[in-house]
């Protein structure tokens, strides 16, 4: 903490604290302590030029021979940059949480098992499985085309460095049209993508015909 020995003895421990503690949460600390236990938790504590760093914190009772508590030990591990990682991993996984939440195509997460990893809102309401739990179910319990299975397998060797498959899927009596993407990724997952392209299709058609007729 910068501190020698001749600044910091006979002093409170406040002066180590970001801000005094509180009662409430000194009396919790106490209560574990009394009972012999070792209390542990995450604190912050203030260096002598200011700064803060985040710790890990055990602290113990240190007992007499007729077992009455004569001081405590607290051992102290800095986790700042732990914290820090962790903060930064947590934002980014919300931030894609929230990219594929709001993304119209459909995206799932293969494992090297062949199990769902992850699977969007989007994907879900495209095959009508809003009301299923999706992940780590294996890949062909949720898409039951063979051909989009064999391509996805393919994909999954090595054997092709990736693919993109237009098929037809019917709901509620209205066929689909729709193209999978599906791209190797590391750690040995899987990126499938599914994009409704039902409307191009039929402008298409629409199109063929006019020019035929024409």
């Amino acid at each position: 903490l910068g501190y020698s020995l001749d600044e910091v003895q006979g002093k409170g421990m406040d002066i180590f604290g970001e801000k005094p503690l509180e009662a409430t949460s000194k009396q919790k600390i106490l209560n574990v302590l009394s009972s012999g236990k070792v209390w542990s938790g995450t604190v912050t504590k203030k260096k002598k030029d200011g700064s803060l760093i985040i710790c890990e914190s055990k602290l113990s009772p240190l007992l007499d021979e007729n077992g009455v508590t004569q001081s405590y030990i607290d051992i102290l591990r800095d986790v700042t940059r732990q914290k820090e990682t962790e903060t930064k991993l947590k934002i980014q996984r919300q931030l894609n949480e929230r990219i594929l939440a709001t993304m119209p195509e459909g995206v799932i997460v293969v494992d090297d098992g062949d199990r769902i990893l992850l699977a969007n809102k989007a994907f879900k309401n495209m095959f009508q499985l809003n009301r299923m739990a999706t992940q780590y179910k294996p890949v062909n319990e949720i898409i039951h085309k063979d051909q989009l299975l064999k391509n996805y397998l393919a994909v999954k060797k090595g054997e092709k460095a990736g693919s993109t498959l237009e098929f037809r899927h019917k709901l509620n009596d209205v066929e689909k049209v729709i193209t999978c993407k599906t791209m190797k990724m590391d750690g040995g997952q899987t990126l499938l993508t599914f994009t409704d392209i039902s409307k191009e299709r039929e402008e298409e058609e629409k199109l063929y015909l006019t020019d035929r007729l024409a």
